[in-house]
């Protein structure tokens, strides 16, 4: 038994990526349905309601509530925006939220504990029962961490050099795919190695066999 160094592998970025993608296509939607823009919907909507449409609208035409209201939305275009800066440290943010909840799923350190104390094994130098689920647990976010911010950044880098460099020749071919098809590179690599030495230890068997017929 092992742990891995990236847990979540390439999963925390499709569920950062499509959770960023998720409010750009809803606005879409509303604008291909010309309904405009989604902020001027909502406040359409509240003005509308008898009860506190009147008492909203006055509400809304105080300088800070005015000012603090454009912020948000500016903040929010931002972090939407591809090549902006909060856009990038959202991506990032929702990449180690992701790895680190992916992680606790997939690897849930408190059965891997009781797993060791019922085989009869145990981690050197670590009491079995609640140290082990400790260090197991501070071992695993440490390799998370790693392995989280290691994948956020070969997600986030390509986008600000495509910036810096203006260079979209490989926009088609994203971070996602690249982490995906080193993945199967590696796996395939893995399974010929694995067949090949299956292969050779057969040829030996068949080998020594064939010896002590002729013996």
């Amino acid at each position: 038994m092992y742990l891995p160094v990236n847990p979540s592998g390439v999963m925390a970025i499709i569920f950062a990526s499509s959770l960023l993608m998720f409010p750009s296509t809803i606005m879409q939607f509303l604008q291909k349905q010309n309904q405009g823009d989604p902020g001027m919907v909502v406040y359409d909507a509240i003005k509308n309601l008898p009860s506190i449409g009147p008492a909203f609208v006055e509400f809304a035409k105080i300088t800070w509530v005015k000012d603090s209201w454009a912020f948000i939305a500016q903040e929010f275009n931002n972090c939407l925006s591809y090549y902006a800066w909060e856009h990038s440290v959202l991506y990032f943010s929702l990449i180690l939220f992701f790895a680190f909840f992916y992680s606790s799923i997939v690897l849930p350190v408190r059965d891997m504990s009781d797993n060791l104390r019922r085989s009869g094994r145990a981690i050197q130098h670590v009491r079995p029962g609640r140290p082990t689920t400790e260090f197991l647990e501070k071992t695993l976010n440490r390799l998370t961490f790693i392995g989280a911010t290691s994948v956020a950044f070969i997600a986030i880098a390509p986008i600000h050099v495509e910036q810096a460099t203006m260079v979209t020749t490989l926009q088609g071919l994203g971070s996602t795919s690249l982490i995906i098809l080193v993945g199967v590179a590696i796996d395939t690599q893995r399974q010929i190695l694995t067949h090949a030495l299956s292969a050779r230890y057969q040829a030996r068997g068949l080998f020594k066999t064939y010896d002590k017929k002729e013996l």
